[in-house]
């Protein structure tokens, strides 16, 4: 993710997207001071992201680390990831999860017998 977010600080944690139409909203965080990129939305819909930060501002009254439009940075990432998941990726990905999903029916039935191996001996003991 972004090299786990480079520059933060030890104790942040990265944070997923909350909402809105930007692809990499908790994924950037700012060079110059470390903290996470906020996205703002301009536009007649509010449908064009704006990535900046204002860590040196609030902090030290200086002007904004950084602030830039988020269309174009966003339709490269898009591309990239559509290149790195066409063909048989996608088949792949769903197989990885049928292979989870059965996995998981195992556990539940694993679970089940465990369950009904207990009851049986509480009947046996209270029989005796």
């Amino acid at each position: 993710m972004l090299a786990d977010n480079a520059h933060m600080k030890s104790r942040m944690e990265p944070k997923a997207g909350r909402g809105g139409r930007s692809l990499l909203a908790g994924l950037l965080r700012c060079r110059r001071c470390g903290r996470m990129l906020h996205v703002a939305y301009s536009g007649s819909r509010s449908e064009a992201p704006r990535y900046h930060c204002r860590g040196a501002q609030v902090n030290h009254g200086e002007a904004w680390c950084i602030s830039f439009g988020g269309l174009r940075p966003d339709r490269a990432v898009a591309g990239e990831i559509l290149k790195a998941v066409e063909g048989n990726a996608i088949e792949a990905a769903l197989e990885a999860a049928a292979r989870i999903a059965e996995q998981y029916t195992q556990q539940r039935r694993v679970l089940s017998l465990e369950l009904e191996q207990a009851q049986y001996e509480v009947r046996l003991t209270a029989r005796r």
